[in-house]
């Protein structure tokens, strides 16, 4: 009898992981298609920056509030987002290096839990040390897997 592999626990991010998305971060504009494991689960769309990430989430929430009666109260959602999220300073008007992150970012995302039930959502955030493995490339997940 074969033993099921032991998922990563480690709290540590994989560092080779987190300097790719460092460097999706620096550059702002880029994306790369990313399948991860997490906890179990395939979670399969584009690395984009934190900012391109914040940016989204806002956009999304601004049309919403748009056709909702208490819109208000997404509105205002939205300016948390535009906080968290700034557009990076450009390298060569840095003075100091950026904090290593400690999330990732994904959009257009899939994801494929254990019964192989198939779900999508345009944006996901995820930690880094959540991270089980990984590799470059997208996984085609639909409701039929």
């Amino acid at each position: 009898m074969t033993e099921a592999p032991v998922p990563h626990s480690s709290a540590l991010p994989d560092l080779v992981l987190r300097d790719i998305v460092a460097a999706v971060d620096a550059v702002n504009s880029f994306d790369i298609g990313i399948t991860l494991w997490v906890h179990g689960q395939v979670v399969s769309g584009d690395l984009i920056a934190s900012h391109a990430y914040g940016q989204g989430v806002s956009g999304a929430l601004r049309q919403r509030a748009a056709v909702i009666d208490n819109g208000a109260i997404l509105e205002s959602f939205t300016v948390l987002f535009d906080q968290r999220f700034p557009e990076p300073v450009p390298a060569q008007e840095r003075t100091e290096r950026p904090p290593e992150p400690e999330f990732l970012h994904l959009r257009q995302v899939s994801f494929l839990d254990a019964d192989s039930k198939g779900t999508t959502l345009a944006f996901w955030r995820g930690a880094l040390s959540s991270v089980d493995g990984w590799t470059l490339g997208r996984r085609a997940i639909t409701a039929d897997n």
